[in-house]
């Protein structure tokens, strides 16, 4: 709900958000067009903070080498009670 920040793209928000007010789309690859926040999760000093209210983050945290830089910048993004969604591998 609200504002949501989802990786590489919006099908998990579109699909199964209710009262989104808006959404953003991730991604560390600048060349990637349509992406809405270029950054990587690991340099958590260049995130917004407290931006968003839900976090959509699969396929990701399992190819990243420094995944606790990654989660702490995950939760960075996040504002108070907000919800952090990693998918961690297939199942």
């Amino acid at each position: 709900k609200n504002k949501v920040l989802e990786i590489a793209e919006s099908t998990y928000s579109k699909k199964f958000g209710s009262n989104v007010s808006s959404f953003d789309i991730l991604n560390f690859d600048k060349r990637d067009e349509g992406k809405t926040l270029i950054r990587d999760l690991t340099k958590t000093e260049l995130l917004p903070f407290e931006k968003y209210d839900c976090f959509i983050c699969t396929q990701t945290l399992n190819v990243i080498y420094d995944v606790k830089s990654a989660i702490q910048g995950s939760y960075k993004l996040l504002k108070q009670n907000g919800v952090f969604l990693p998918k961690l591998k297939n199942t």
